[in-house]
Parts: C-alpha cells; sequence; structure tokens
C-alpha cells in the first residue's frame, strides 16, 4: 500500500541539518544518476548542501554533475520514519566550484513534500573491519561449486549482497544455494540456504568479482529438529502469554551495537518463541544469536544461544510485529526449569525501553514535537557530533540510564529518560509528547518512569535514593503534575521546590573579562569545603545537600564518575571560590561537567553560586570576577559555554542572561508510593487542576 500525504518541509531540514542524515538528488528525466549530499542551512527560498562524500569527488565530475542539474527538474528523497519524502527543486546556484571540498550548492527550497511508504526492509551496509567470511554451496545446472568471500556488501531481512570471484565459477540467477554460512573468525552467525536473484558483471575496483544477491528461504531445513513431532513440541509448550509474562533482549550478531529486546510467546526443552517489533535489523531464518537473554522477575537472566527457524510479520495491537521461532542450540535442564517456573506480569505493550536502534526516530520525535526548538538546535549544533555520541553510548545496555518512549502505529508518541547524575540520585528529563495526545502519553511515560523506581529490587540495584528533575513552571501539564503535588504532599523533607533562572553566556562575554587584581579566584581546598558547607547549611539547602552530595567529604569525590568512564563518558564536580585582598572568602561556585547531551538544555553542564556571608552586601564585582574563572574551566571540556542556575538572591554576573525559568524538584523515593497516590489523584481529578491553573494565570494578569 503505497499511501502518500503532504508534508510540512521546515522541521524536516532541521532535523537534516541536526542528524547530519544524507538526501538524495538526481534529474527527473535521468532518475538512475542520483547524488548524495547533506543539507548544511537554509534560507528563506533555499537549503544549503555539500556534497556527502566530497573528498571523493574530483572537479571533472563535478562539472558533469553541474551539467546534468543545470536547468532541470531535480527530485529530492529523503529516508524518514520507514517512508520515504520526495519534492521536486532545482539548482540555483554553486558556490567555491574551484574547491571540492568547501563547494556549495544553494537549491530551491519547498514548503511541502511529499511522505510515501518505504521499501518494507532496509538494507544495511556491512563494515569490512569485521572480517566477516561467507561459505557458499551453490548448485548450478552444470555442477555445484564452492565460494569464499570476505567481501560482504549488504545484508537486509530478506537478502545478502556479497562478491564472488570469477575465478571460482560464475553463477546465474536462479542458482540454488545449498549452503550459506557467514563467520566472524570462527563464529558462525548465519547458517541457511537460498537462491540467487541477481548478479552484477559490472566493473568493481577488483576486475575478478562480481556481486551477487542472495534471496533467503523463508524456512530453511533445521537439522535438530527435523524429527520432533509437532505434536510432542505441542504438549510440552510452556506458554507465557497469560497473566504472566517474560522477556528477551540479545546482541544482534553481525549488527554488534544493535540490541533487539521482545516479549516470549512459549518456550520448550527445543525451542523458544517470541515477538519483536517489526523495525530496520534483520533478523532472517538461519541467524544464530550468541549472546541471547531471557529476563524473569527477581531472578536474573538467562543466557542462552539460538537459532532462528522462522521470522514472520504479524499484527499486534494494530501495528505490525515479528514473530520470531528458534531452536536452542545448547541448554541444560537446569535452565530448562529454570524456564519454566518464570513468570512476569504483563506491561502496557506500547512501552519500550529506548536503544540505539530507535536513536534516529527518538530524534526525529523531539523535533516533531518541538521539544528541540530552532533556536535551541542552533544553541547545540555546534556540538552535534559530540551530543550524538553521548546518546549513542547512553542507550547501549547501562546501569546509570534508563529511557523509555511510547510507541502508537509504530512510531514515538511520548517520552521520558532518566539518569544516575549522582551517586545516590538519578534526574528524570525529557518528559514530552506529542501536542495533540500530550497529557495522555506524557501520563504513560511518567507512570513507567515511576513503576521502574518503585520496584524495591531496581532500587537496590541501581543505589537510588532520591529522584529530582527539572521542569518549566510555563507549562501546564509539568506544573501541574510536579508542582502542584507539593501542596498535597505538605512535607519539605519528602518534596520540595527550587525555582532557579535558566542563564546563558552573552554572545559577546569575552568582552568582560578583565576585574582587575581585587579579587583572587581559586579551586576550593579542604578547609575551603568545609566552610562551604556551613554555608549551605546556614543558607537551609539541607536537601540539596542530601540529593547532590554536597557534604564537604563527598563533594569531589563522586562515585558516579567511573560508570560514566566505562561508557566513554566523563563527569566530574569542581568547586571555585572568591577571596578578597584580606583573603575572606566572599562567594563559591559549584560547578557540575559532563559529557554534552546528557541533558538537551546542557543542565548537566551547568553552575550555582552561593554568596558567603551577608546577602545583602553581595559583591557583584566578585561575582562577575568568580563567573570569569568558572567559564575559563569550561572552556577545558567538550561543552565550553556553561549554564548558570541562579536564585533570586544571587545578582546577574555581567557575562550572562537570563533565557527562562526552571523549577527544580526532588523526592526522597522512601515515600514513593504516597507520591504515587498523590500523582493518580491529580489525574484523577485533572480538569480541576487545570481550572485551578487558569484562574491563577488570569488573577495574574489582573494584576
Amino acid at each position: 500500500m503505497n499511501e502518500e500525504k503532504k508534508i510540512f518541509l521546515n522541521t524536516i531540514f532541521e532535523f537534516l541539518i541536526f542528524i547530519k542524515k544524507p538526501i538524495y538528488i538526481s534529474p527527473s528525466n535521468n532518475p538512475e544518476k542520483k547524488f548524495k549530499f547533506s543539507v548544511e542551512s537554509t534560507l528563506n527560498n533555499s537549503f544549503i548542501s555539500k556534497l556527502y562524500n566530497h573528498k571523493d569527488n574530483t572537479k571533472s565530475e563535478i562539472d558533469q554533475m553541474e551539467k546534468l542539474f543545470n536547468r532541470k527538474v531535480l527530485k529530492v528523497n529523503i529516508g524518514y520514519k520507514e517512508k520515504f519524502i520526495y519534492f521536486e527543486t532545482k539548482l540555483n546556484k554553486i558556490l567555491n566550484k574551484k574547491d571540492t571540498k568547501n563547494i556549495k550548492f544553494y537549491f530551491a527550497k519547498p514548503n511541502y513534500g511529499i511522505i510515501k511508504n518505504y521499501r518494507p526492509y532496509s538494507r544495511i551496509d556491512i563494515s569490512n573491519e569485521n572480517k566477516y567470511t561467507a561459505k557458499l554451496l551453490i548448485s548450478t545446472q552444470i555442477n555445484q561449486m564452492i565460494h569464499t568471500t570476505q567481501e560482504i556488501e549488504n545484508i537486509s531481512q530478506q537478502a545478502i549482497a556479497l562478491y564472488l570471484n570469477r575465478k571460482q565459477g560464475m553463477v546465474v540467477p536462479s542458482d540454488q544455494v545449498k549452503s550459506l554460512k557467514l563467520y566472524n573468525k570462527n563464529k558462525l552467525l548465519i547458517d541457511t540456504q537460498g537462491k540467487i536473484i541477481k548478479v552484477d558483471t559490472s566493473n568493481f575496483t577488483n576486475k575478478d568479482n562480481y556481486m551477487v544477491v542472495v534471496k533467503f528461504d523463508e524456512q530453511p531445513e533445521s537439522r535438530d529438529t527435523s524429527n520432533i513431532e509437532k505434536k510432542d513440541r505441542e504438549s510440552e509448550r510452556i506458554s507465557l502469554l497469560g497473566e504472566h509474562i517474560a522477556y528477551i533482549d540479545a546482541l544482534h550478531p553481525i549488527l554488534s551495537d544493535y540490541h533487539i529486546y521482545g516479549q516470549v510467546i512459549d518456550i520448550s526443552k527445543t525451542g523458544i518463541a517470541f515477538m519483536v517489533e517489526k523495525n530496520r535489523i534483520p533478523i532472517m531464518p538461519g541467524l544464530i544469536f550468541h549472546d541471547f537473554y531471557i529476563q524473569f522477575p527477581y531472578q536474573g537472566r538467562l543466557k542462552i544461544s539460538i537459532k532462528v527457524c522462522y521470522c514472520n510479520e504479524v499484527t499486534k495491537d494494530d501495528n505490525y510485529v515479528l514473530k520470531i521461532g528458534a531452536e536452542f542450540v545448547d541448554i541444560s535442564i537446569k535452565e530448562l526449569n529454570f524456564i519454566s517456573r518464570a513468570k512476569q506480569k504483563i506491561i502496557n505493550s506500547r512501552l519500550f525501553d529506548a536503544d540505539y536502534e530507535n536513536s534516529e526516530d527518538l530524534w526525529e520525535f523531539l523535533f516533531e514535537t518541538g521539544f528541540i526548538y530552532q533556536e535551541k538546535r542552533k544553541q547545540i549544533q555546534k556540538y552535534s557530533d559530540s551530543i550524538l555520541d553521548t546518546n549513542k553510548k547512553l542507550l547501549a545496555p547501562s546501569p546509570i540510564f534508563k529511557s523509555i518512549i511510547y510507541k502508537d502505529d509504530n512510531s514515538i508518541k511520548g517520552y521520558i529518560s532518566a539518569v544516575k547524575f549522582y551517586d545516590n540520585t538519578w534526574v528524570v528529563q525529557h518528559l514530552t509528547g506529542k501536542k495533540t495526545e500530550n497529557a495522555e502519553t506524557g501520563k504513560v511515560v511518567f507512570y513507567a518512569m515511576m513503576d521502574y523506581f518503585l520496584d524495591t529490587k531496581v532500587n537496590q540495584r541501581v543505589n537510588s535514593n532520591f529522584l529530582t528533575g527539572i521542569f518549566r513552571p510555563n507549562n501546564l501539564f509539568s506544573s501541574i503534575v510536579l508542582g502542584d503535588i507539593k501542596e498535597l504532599i505538605n512535607n519539605r523533607n519528602i518534596y520540595d521546590i527550587i525555582n532557579y533562572d535558566f542563564c546563558v553566556l552573552k554572545e559577546d562575554f569575552n568582552k568582560h573579562n578583565s576585574f582587575g587584581d581585587k579579587y583572587i579566584c581559586k579551586e576550593a581546598n579542604a578547609e575551603d569545603l568545609k566552610e562551604l558547607e556551613k554555608v549551605l547549611i546556614q543558607q537551609g539547602h539541607f536537601n540539596m545537600i542530601r540529593v547532590e552530595g554536597l557534604n564537604y567529604e563527598n563533594i569531589l569525590n563522586l562515585r558516579i564518575q567511573k560508570d560514566f568512564q566505562k561508557l566513554g563518558l566523563y563527569r566530574y564536580r569542581r568547586v571555585f571560590l572568591v577571596k578578597n585582598r584580606k583573603k575572606e572568602n566572599l562567594a563559591y561556585a559549584i560547578c557540575e561537567y559532563s559529557s554534552p547531551g546528557i541533558n538537551l538544555s546542557n543542565l548537566t553542564n551547568s553552575f550555582k553560586i552561593f554568596p558567603h556571608g551577608n546577602e545583602a552586601i553581595i559583591d557583584i564585582k566578585a561575582i562577575n570576577s568568580l563567573c570569569d574563572h568558572v567559564i575559563r574551566s569550561y572552556r577545558e571540556t567538550q561543552m565550553p559555554e556553561p549554564v548558570l542556575l541562579k536564585t533570586k538572591n544571587v545578582p546577574l554576573p555581567c557575562q550572562f542572561i537570563i533565557k527562562k525559568q526552571y523549577s527544580n524538584y526532588f523526592l526522597d523515593n522512601r515515600y514513593f508510593p504516597l507520591f504515587k497516590s498523590k500523582i493518580e489523584f491529580i489525574f484523577s481529578n485533572l480538569k480541576d487542576f487545570i481550572r485551578k491553573h487558569k484562574n491563577r494565570e488570569k488573577a495574574q494578569l489582573q494584576n
């Protein structure tokens, strides 16, 4: 079904610029001539692009491209959400033609494009670095031949493309592949059969090679289960689709950066059936998972090896899923008994833990919902590579990051995440949903995150004593759920809120970098940290000390630092202070440093200022000098532009401007059941709370 509809392109262009996703442009009268571009920026009536692999293009090739494009109607294709977008454009001009590395193409930018269904199974390129080896036994009309090759082009759910050597024999379409085995070193990854469906004898770099495409058989013969009677399989099958369920997760044997997650349908002594969300990851019959885990409640995970026997597309809750049957390669009686005892409550089938496979869809969702708007995109654009790298590392299985998505109709509708940013505290962040159904999806993902931390065993495992997070007080949903609950709980030791001005650096902040020699700025030593703790206590920041670990013994000794380092990320803290010439402490700055992208508003690269002594006589010049010292410390990191979280009692430093307001909440996890009961009360009376907020806003406007 090739359903088409119009789509507004402005958000698409913003997404393409940030993610650096390629687009393909071809002349309408010569669609086979496709050229790969990346979008650099947009103007009112045009978008500016560069060749995706500019270093590989010669001047003659660019001249040839210009002749093809000149005064022609051009067609643009963009892969997007298992679909593709296309629109027509024309080449307006080319700049820097002589410099092939910096050449820029200006194309006409329409307001709308057409989105339609994409191919059902995407091809995924195979990296030669992994040193895969394929061995094929091919039956032709004349004889049988064996081919061995290490040149694999790509793979999909249905087929594999690879290069064969002419010296080992030529094949033709329809030849049967009696055996196809793919190895990584000595580990068998695919053991299947198929048929040659395409042969390409074009001139490649190695003229002895030619490319073939092998389509996999839908259900190849299994050596291990061919003698098992179906009725025996039926009688011994243990169903796990009733009151309790079990889940699987597995490292893909070929695409080592990808995990699959799914739900167990049933298990027997010989194999397992499970279903996973349909996505771009190929799972074909004959694929062998060596790192396959079955998750049971409170009993740990069972690691086994399986070989896929069949993979069928079915519908579940109006969504397409893959139903997969597999045989165990090796499994013990003890493990089978473990499986038979395992049961787990059924959860919402539309809730998923996000992983790297969802990364692109998640970025699309954040742009579509306006969570990342144009101004924010421009602020983080210069750090996009680092942010994308951080996102990839966080979405790998990790004890310090939890990310939940709500998917309906095969697209993301809601999102929330949490990161363990302090030793005993998780930061809940990025709660967002589609505008048309924001409250409903927000409610679902918010409940899912609460259920995660309600589990005492989870809290023990992730060492979670507190939850904290930041919300915009002018966001109706957040201000009701996270703001009004403070009055309902009515105990600041259980739940409390601090309001901050969110301050960013001025564009010309470098002009304010000379404050004379009246002040001394330095990094805090042990005695300074003891004095800072006294200041925090005197100012009533008891909860902040508990939640963020600001007692003088631990303020710089973050245990969580090692967990970030294991993921290839960084996270640490520094404390600075400013003194006058009498060596009297005037103010402190507590600074948080972390890899870009852990929080998209850069809250995890922020600092707070705490004046020393009488707030009525705060020295603004001392604050400016301290901020200058802090800013220079961030220039040594991947995120050189910190955010200042400023309370009302602190004057605004000359280097910063106030962008917006944030409210920072915290929750003592020992009272999570109380918190959830109050949340449920709010949701059950949501209309009353909305009316209350609107009346409050009207009263404020009248005043």
